[in-house]
């Protein structure tokens, strides 16, 4: 019963230095007091351009929700045999304002450019197909899944949040 499924989404801002196109990474697993257990993951370039970070943290939102959490949910609660209220990480508060009121004035573009409706991701929230939480950003699981990195500690944590360990390392050097 401790068993939930969490989703990570996050976005990497026109970090295509060739076309300014944003990217989406998504992790989502099974966690709980002693439990990570990925389920899947993705990175993936967004179609369109996005103006600004908050644009597209929305689109990377609704991938993940569309993509991850919905197709998932009849399985999982057929084989815990309860309601499944996913648990959905986001470390964007102004994406979360928009989840949570189900507008934003400024991106009006967002259904026709990006073919997101900001509506629907509002009525899942209000639906209770998910809860949506503020992560802090050292803790963004799905960052990993965003751009590269080349410091080693920063690897090294980002690959512990997804639960991925170096089975090679010695002893005591993965939790």
């Amino acid at each position: 019963e401790d068993l939930k499924l969490t989703l990570w989404s996050d976005a990497s801002f026109a970090s295509c230095i060739t076309t300014q196109r944003s990217t989406t990474g998504v992790h989502f697993a099974i966690t709980g007091p002693r439990t990570n257990y990925p389920l899947a993951a993705m990175s993936k370039r967004q179609t369109c351009i996005s103006t600004s970070s908050t644009e597209a943290e929305i689109v990377a939102a609704f991938t993940a929700l569309k993509t991850f959490v919905l197709p998932a949910l009849d399985l999982w609660e057929l084989i815990f045999q309860r309601k499944i209220l996913a648990d959905f990480r986001e470390d964007n508060q102004a994406m979360i304002q928009v989840a949570r009121t189900g507008r934003n004035p400024t991106m009006k573009a967002l259904n026709r450019v990006h073919r997101v409706n900001i509506g629907w991701i509002h009525e899942r929230l209000e639906d209770k197909t998910y809860e949506l939480t503020y992560e802090d950003t050292d803790k963004m699981a799905a960052d990993i899944y965003t751009k590269g990195f080349i410091d080693p500690v920063k690897w090294a944590s980002l690959t512990k949040l997804i639960g991925v360990y170096d089975i090679n390392a010695p002893r005591g050097h993965n939790p």
